[in-house]
């Protein structure tokens, strides 16, 4: 999908900082020039990849090694090609492309081709299995600004199920990627809406471009135009469940595809762009992601007013949760980053009345924490 470089570089220039690591990427090689719209990554064996050009070029997937040659190219015989955005691969050698993008939010015709092994290809051309689809929470095409959240440029697959994260196009940001979930066996379907996570206002390190799981299945990587988000000890396929880590890049261009050759070696391809990009990065995520939990707030966990502050013998919270909120916790830490009240919160309630009489003078923290997001920090104090 493109976009104007000036505008990515300003929009960048004006966003807001938050708190993370600085990953090095390390550039490895130059795409030939009919790669010059690369828009997926996965692996294809040993200092091998696949790779795909977006809206431009033949419906066609390319193998290329470390030294930005193409080693082969396999059309896809039977594939419309509208905006192919991400491309991935299951156990047994199959390769999925998406053909999603969804730049308006006005697409009702959303496929997924499925590709047999390419060592079970005798040409260089095969017909594909295809996956139609369409969003459940979609009713208009396209929808009003603040909904315009069906854009697509990530897939993996995960056991026996295709994963989609969208790459948000509100107006204005609202920061929400959504997680969606598809057979991975041609038909029509309406994909299952099962998670959401919040990566900031900030739309350059917000909108998700490509998305990678590691052969473990321990770790998922989403990326965005600046920032890498990794995901680790997840349940299952509850990917946002577990610890997160958000990973800076210093390189600022259009990252569209991202691939793990090892459990901790991640390469990056970016498109070109008025004779930038088009190359391929590697990075090691293991050194920058051990122990981190680097997630950012979620504004709809709301702290609205504490009062009186400084407190006394009680101290009334007044705060606002997202409906149907589950597990909604009020946590109070002290000046050590020690946790040491814990307290149940009710959607349906707007306050609470915490006694405080016995606590030592001084300042805490306070948050509201589900167990997978948590909201901004609120300074209370303790007066004697």
């Amino acid at each position: 999908m493109k976009i104007s470089f000036f505008l990515l570089s300003c929009v960048l220039l004006m966003a807001s900082t938050l708190y993370g690591q600085t990953i090095s990427l390390r550039e490895v090689c130059t795409l030939p020039a009919s790669l010059a719209e690369t828009s997926g990554l996965e692996t294809a064996g040993p200092n091998q990849f696949w790779t795909h050009n977006d809206s431009g070029g033949q419906a066609a997937v390319y193998a290329f090694d470390t030294l930005g040659n193409i080693t082969r190219t396999i059309a896809v015989t039977n594939a419309g090609k509208t905006d192919w955005e991400d491309i991935t691969k299951d156990a047994a050698g199959n390769i999925y492309v998406g053909d999603f993008g969804n730049n308006g939010n006005d697409r009702k015709g959303l496929y997924i081709y499925k590709i047999p092994p390419p060592a079970s290809i005798p040409g260089n051309s095969v017909a594909a299995a295809t996956i139609q689809f369409k969003y459940p929470d979609q009713k208009a095409y396209p929808p009003a600004d603040n909904q315009k959240n069906f854009d697509m440029e990530a897939m993996i697959f995960f056991n026996d199920s295709l994963y989609l994260f969208s790459k948000n196009q509100t107006t204005p940001f609202n920061g929400y990627t959504k997680l969606y979930r598809l057979p991975a066996v041609a038909g029509t379907y309406t994909a299952a809406l099962v998670d959401s996570f919040y990566t900031g206002t900030d739309m350059l390190s917000g909108q998700i471009t490509a998305a990678a799981i590691s052969p473990d299945k321990q770790r998922l990587a989403l990326l965005t135009y600046t920032k890498i988000y990794v995901f680790s000890e997840f349940s299952g396929s509850r990917f946002f469940s577990g610890k997160v880590s958000r990973l800076d890049m210093s390189r600022l261009s259009q990252k569209e595809g991202i691939a793990f050759m090892d459990n901790c070696t991640v390469y990056v391809t970016d498109e070109e762009f008025m004779g930038t990009g088009r190359k391929l990065y590697q990075a090691n995520i293991c050194t920058t992601t051990t122990g981190l939990n680097h997630s950012v707030p979620d504004p709809s966990l709301h702290i609205q007013k504490i009062y009186p502050n400084p407190a006394l013998a009680e101290v009334a919270i007044h705060y606002q949760l997202p409906y149907a909120s589950h597990n909604a916790q009020l946590l109070i830490y002290n000046l050590y980053g020690q946790e040491i009240s814990r307290n149940p919160l009710q959607p349906s309630a707007a306050s609470m009345v915490l006694p405080v009489s016995g606590w030592p003078a001084g300042i805490y923290y306070c948050r509201i924490e589900t167990g997978i997001h948590f909201g901004y920090t609120y300074k209370l104090a303790i007066a004697k």
